[in-house]
């Protein structure tokens, strides 16, 4: 809503920072839907990257994510899955996990970049890891308590999902059906709604996997 006398009296554009924000919080919703449902149907190995009834033990003090993810590499290796264009998707607890001390990524034997990956400076890097392109999200939230605004299925507590796969394995398409700005019949206000259509599926089963783990 943009109220008649906030806009009157303030020289801050309502109707702009009310439509980002709207459009962060449907970006949100959109990503958080289509994460799940590939969750709810992508393969998984309860020995192999974990289940929501057997995660994997995320302690970085001995590499466990950083085999993790060469695990996952793997996993699709066998399934004959192209290397171009895999990717990774977990949230930002996962890549903390990656970035601390004892972690292999830290190695340069292992990154063989002489000292200057992205990773090393705090952020998920631009470079393939392991063969896959590596994202952060937090539409992928623990699995219980207060920080979690959604959740990917799990009772246990300091739970976090991760998928990971080719890109011909999953597919979406989505546009902005309708915009519209409204008169707010109960208050002196104007409404500004959207309308957004999208659809998911998966293409390739084999090509989509998806872990827990448990950090803490």
């Amino acid at each position: 809503k943009v109220d008649d006398i906030e806009e009157r009296q303030s020289h801050v554009n309502f109707e702009a920072l009310a439509t980002s924000s709207g459009a962060y919080s449907l970006k949100k919703a959109y990503d958080y839907n289509v994460l799940k449902f590939i969750y709810d149907n992508a393969s998984t190995s309860a020995s192999d990257t974990g289940t929501d009834g057997s995660p994997i033990d995320g302690d970085a003090a001995v590499d466990t994510l950083a085999n993790l993810v060469s695990t996952a590499k793997k996993n699709l290796d066998r399934n004959d899955v192209p290397e171009e264009n895999r990717w990774l998707v977990s949230s930002p607890e996962f890549f903390e996990q990656l970035r601390k001390a004892g972690a292999k990524l830290s190695d340069q034997s292992v990154m063989a970049d002489g000292g200057s990956s992205q990773i090393r400076n705090g952020k998920v890097t631009d470079r393939p890891l392991f063969g896959f392109n590596m994202y952060s999200t937090n539409a992928i939230a623990v699995s219980s308590g207060s920080a979690a605004s959604h959740t990917f299925g799990s009772s246990g507590s300091n739970e976090f999902a991760f998928l990971y796969g080719h890109m011909s394995g999953v597919a979406t398409v989505n546009h902005i059906a309708k915009t519209e700005l409204i008169r707010d019949p109960d208050s002196f206000a104007d409404v500004v709604r959207g309308l957004h259509v999208y659809g998911r599926k998966i293409l390739r089963s084999e090509a989509v996997r998806s872990g827990v783990i448990t950090i803490g």
